[in-house]
């Protein structure tokens, strides 16, 4: 992966416009983030060249502030909200209509606790259902598998959920190395739920379902006190007995 981060790369790296997007609509990409300019401008002539091609707009910008180009660099794609989103960071703002890149619902796959085991395939790209699914069924602890094709594009790697009572939702994307899960949070929008889990609820975590098969190692990106890998092997190795393959954390 190149410095350069596109919004059309939602599903992995030289993936054709045509497979994420339907033949008309409006196509969006950040511009370069990083230094290498004939790169840029190689990226952006073919994604021009695509996009002529299928009768696509695209609207081509550089971003110039160098805290946004941060979190946009890390970033492997853009979460497929319904509504428009808004990415705001100090001074820089930037709105995107994402709306009619989607030709397909997000599904999500949810199991909960073996004594009350009800697999759910829930298609919708508004999480806010989910929200009233957790609530509605009680406080059990359960494991949140997004589709494979809307995972990391990094190692194609499944992306975790851990929740207990209300859902928590992790931003799909491989990165926040230096940047604090709340603050991550507020960029990407109110649809992820602003609830920290702790060691213990690890450590009494009942299951952990994989529904893909691993092509890489697992991230982890929700845990909020960064020093527990260095005390608690336990659950360092409880986690990968349960996942039955080793993982990565920040």
């Amino acid at each position: 992966m190149s410095e350069l981060s596109w919004a059309w790369n939602l599903c992995g790296e030289s993936v054709a416009p045509e497979s994420c997007f339907g033949k008309k609509g409006v196509f969006t990409t950040f511009g370069m983030i990083g230094n290498d300019t004939s790169a840029y401008e190689i990226h952006r002539n073919r994604l021009l060249s695509d996009a002529q091609k299928l009768g696509i707009q695209v609207l081509d910008f550089r971003v110039l502030n160098s805290h946004l180009k941060y979190c946009l660099r890390n970033c492997r794609r853009i979460l497929p909200y319904k509504k428009r989103i808004r990415i705001s960071l100090t001074e820089s703002s930037i709105q995107i209509d994402i709306s009619r890149f989607i030709k397909r619902p997000r599904r999500v796959w949810a199991r909960i606790e073996p004594y009350s085991r009800r697999p759910y395939a829930v298609k919708s790209l508004d999480y806010l259902e989910l929200l009233k699914m957790q609530r509605r069924d009680g406080p059990y602890w359960e494991t949140l598998l997004l589709d494979p094709d809307f995972g990391l594009a990094e190692g194609r790697s499944t992306n975790l959920i851990f929740g207990s009572g209300d859902l928590v939702l992790v931003p799909e994307v491989g990165f926040l190395p230096g940047l604090g899960l709340k603050r991550a949070l507020d960029v990407l929008g109110n649809c992820v739920v602003r609830q920290k889990l702790t060691l213990d609820d690890l450590l009494h975590c009942k299951e952990i379902v994989c529904l893909n098969h691993l092509q890489g190692p697992m991230q982890i990106i929700a845990i909020p006190d960064y020093n527990w890998q260095s005390s608690s092997s336990q659950i360092y190795n409880r986690l990968r007995r349960l996942l039955g393959t080793d993982f990565s954390w920040w």
